[in-house]
């Protein structure tokens, strides 16, 4: 029995195109510079409004801006402590695959400025699925 193109595409493609948006929409939010740097930022520490203006150079207006699309997203979450607030990554699985993301892209910094361990995987170490992209594979 012959199959359509629609079930030949299901054998073919391991996630629906709804699942396809959905990851796209996860990744926009780290493709823009600022955000990026606050995500960066915060996986290192938990942090205030200020501290991060003050590390990252945003102004507040923009920075509440970009703050509360992460917040939205579910990758940042804020916290009272007393009268200060804080932001922090969130604990989802959104923020732990940008997480997981970024650690591979970017690898964090230990007190001397050095990189932890970098180290190169060469493409036998790569779980193969066809013909999809690599990073796909990893969220």
């Amino acid at each position: 029995m012959a199959e359509t193109n629609q079930e030949l595409l299901r054998h073919r493609v391991p996630v629906t195109e709804e699942q396809c948006r959905s990851l796209a929409e996860e990744m926009r939010m780290l493709a823009q510079p600022q955000r990026l740097m606050i995500l960066l930022l915060l996986r290192q520490q938990r942090c205030m409004v200020a501290d991060i203006e003050r590390l990252t150079g945003i102004t507040q207006p923009m920075l509440s801006q970009y703050l509360g699309q992460l917040r939205r997203a579910e990758l940042v979450v804020s916290e009272r402590v007393g009268r200060k607030i804080f932001y922090r990554l969130a604990q989802t699985v959104t923020a732990q695959k940008a997480q997981d993301l970024l650690t591979i892209l970017v690898p964090e910094r230990s007190s001397d400025g050095a990189a932890d361990e970098e180290k190169s995987v060469s493409s036998e170490e790569w779980p193969s699925h066809g013909h999809g992209a690599m990073f796909a594979q990893l969220l």
